[in-house]
């Protein structure tokens, strides 16, 4: 849940770049409001939760800041400043981009553990090949340590050593 103040710091960071963009000379006004709207489409993402493509709305908002800097038009600390801030945010919504990827890795496993046991369930037993069969744009150690997790966790139960031999069954002390 995002905070009071983050919002409050978020439209602090627009204003102030609306009170450099005003420093703009006449000559730089389309620059001036696409540097507003990009700040403004950065704002709104945050309002709205929306953070799919932040650090890429973010980044393309720096590189407008780069292209006014070297235009001269104002002191170029205004920017130190801007870039300091922003780089703060992309930093935070990686941050966010990456439990996010993570999460929803956790998801996908989970999902597909409930598949392998679904399959156990239905057929008595299987066999990495009979998952591979099942999944197969998965790379065959991956369904093995889905196996292996499953038989940590007690809900199925490897049979044999090692090999083609070698079956999975569901943990009837349990079932």
């Amino acid at each position: 849940m995002r905070q009071e103040l983050d919002i409050e710091h978020f439209l602090k960071l627009t204003l102030a770049i609306y009170r450099v963009t005003e420093l703009f000379p006449k000559e730089g006004e389309d620059l001036k409001y696409q540097i507003r709207k990009s700040a403004n489409k950065v704002l709104a993402d945050f309002l709205y939760n929306q953070d799919e493509n932040g650090s890429r709305t973010i980044k393309g908002l720096l590189g407008l800041f780069k292209e006014a800097e070297a235009k001269n038009w104002v002191d170029s600390r205004n920017f130190l400043v801007l870039y300091r801030e922003y780089d703060k945010l992309i930093k935070s919504v990686k941050t966010v981009e990456n439990h996010s990827c993570l999460m929803s890795t956790i998801k996908q496993d989970s999902d597909r553990r409930d598949k392998i046991l679904e399959a156990v369930n239905k057929n008595g037993k299987v066999k990495v090949r009979d998952l591979a069969q099942l999944f197969p744009q998965l790379n065959r150690r991956t369904l093995i340590r889905d196996l292996e997790k499953l038989c940590r966790s007690g809900q199925v139960v490897r049979v044999g050593s090692n090999g083609r031999g070698v079956y999975y069954t569901k943990n009837e002390k349990i079932m």
